[in-house]
């Protein structure tokens, strides 16, 4: 009995070994059959861009149809795609080819012929949308919906396809969409589709600024945020980021506007930044003492020689260095010697280390001349 169970469970596993392995094999095959169907259609679909597009001739409605019959299935789609991403890489994107792409590509081609499984096809779907840049009332309808899904993926795929179609009107219905929503948006995704909006930037940031005080602090201060990346200096932003910084009550919208000037100069900041040195919460008095190096000035050197001895680390260390980029070599070595706080010196002594003022040995002995004293 038992030799006939040995022999029936072997004759099982055979066949169980047969069958896995005839899956992996098909699989192979198949997948090497669309690999070369892909490579082939990509091939022919290259011929056609470059030939025509890159030439200047334009492509007539032929080469057009025989796109939209070649990308019309699921593998044509992925050729397609490949192709497309490999002129623009080579070429850039501009007018003329975001014309074609929407005669030839929609959202139902797209939705038609997805790739994935229903779980990731919305997901896909407008990312490859973004991909394209497909601005149509359908797809823009779609990626404003998509903003309150419950996946961040979709979300986040929505979002890119609102930058690329760089429509200013679409994106602030978007941004205001964010700022009312209970839906998590990352704050470096909302800040790569501020700085990389793919429309008019510049009026973009103006119509923000218009309606920056209705925008929760998340947002504001990543507004904030992208006009120092992007070194806006217009008149109308520097003279909202003094206000901001001078009478906000909310130290994350003050911090913004401090970074913003370490950027963008404007001299009116400086007494702003001297008396924000003084600031009940540290992380401003670490900002401050870290952008004033940008606005030296006797009242903030005489300020900073008493932030050295902050009780934040932060504030001691900004502190130093801005000291030491406003003082001479001579009135540092003076302060570093007679200064009360022990913390003040040895932060100072430190800095001095790094900035090569004072080479290892001397501040090593600083160090422990420090120790031995106290304070």
């Amino acid at each position: 009995m038992e030799v006939y169970i040995v022999i029936i469970s072997f004759i099982i596993f055979v066949i169980m070994l047969f069958i896995v392995s005839t899956y992996l094999i098909s699989s192979m095959i198949y997948n090497n059959l669309s690999n070369k169907t892909i490579n082939k259609k990509v091939n022919k679909l290259q011929s056609i861009m470059y030939n025509k597009l890159s030439n200047d001739k334009g492509m007539n409605e032929e080469d057009i149809e025989q796109i939209k019959k070649i990308s019309s299935t699921k593998l044509g789609l992925r050729a397609f795609y490949l192709a497309y991403k490999d002129y623009i890489n080579n070429n850039g994107y501009d007018f003329v080819i975001k014309e074609y792409i929407n005669r030839i590509i929609s959202y139902e081609k797209i939705r038609k012929n997805s790739i994935v499984r229903d779980k990731y096809k919305k997901s896909y779907i407008l990312y490859l949308l973004s991909e394209f840049r497909i601005d149509s009332e359908k797809t823009r309808q779609i990626s404003l919906q998509s903003l309150q899904d419950d996946s961040i993926y979709i979300r986040n795929n929505s979002l890119k396809l609102i930058q690329n179609i760089g429509d200013v009107e679409l994106a602030l219905q978007a941004i205001n969409i964010i700022n009312n929503t209970e839906k998590y948006f990352n704050e470096k995704i909302l800040l790569d589709f501020l700085d990389n909006f793919k429309g008019d930037i510049d009026i973009l940031d103006k119509k923000l600024l218009d309606i920056l005080g209705n925008y929760n602090i998340k947002l504001k201060t990543k507004i904030i945020e992208h006009y120092s990346n992007r070194k806006n200096d217009s008149l109308e932003i520097r003279d909202s980021m003094l206000n901001y910084i001078s009478t906000s009550d909310n130290k994350d919208v003050i911090i913004s506007s401090t970074r913003y000037f370490k950027r963008v100069i404007d001299n009116r900041v400086a007494n702003i930044l001297n008396k924000n040195l003084k600031n009940e919460h540290w992380e401003v008095r670490a900002i401050s003492a870290k952008v004033i190096s940008k606005y030296p000035n006797k009242k903030a050197i005489d300020i900073l020689k008493q932030t050295i001895g902050d009780n934040n680390y932060f504030v001691r260390y900004n502190s130093a260095f801005s000291l030491i980029s406003m003082e001479e070599k001579d009135q540092i070595m003076e302060e570093l010697l007679n200064h009360h706080d022990r913390f003040a010196k040895d932060i100072l002594a430190y800095v001095m280390f790094v900035n090569n003022i004072i080479d290892f040995e001397s501040y090593n002995n600083y160090k422990e001349k420090f120790a031995v004293q106290g304070g």
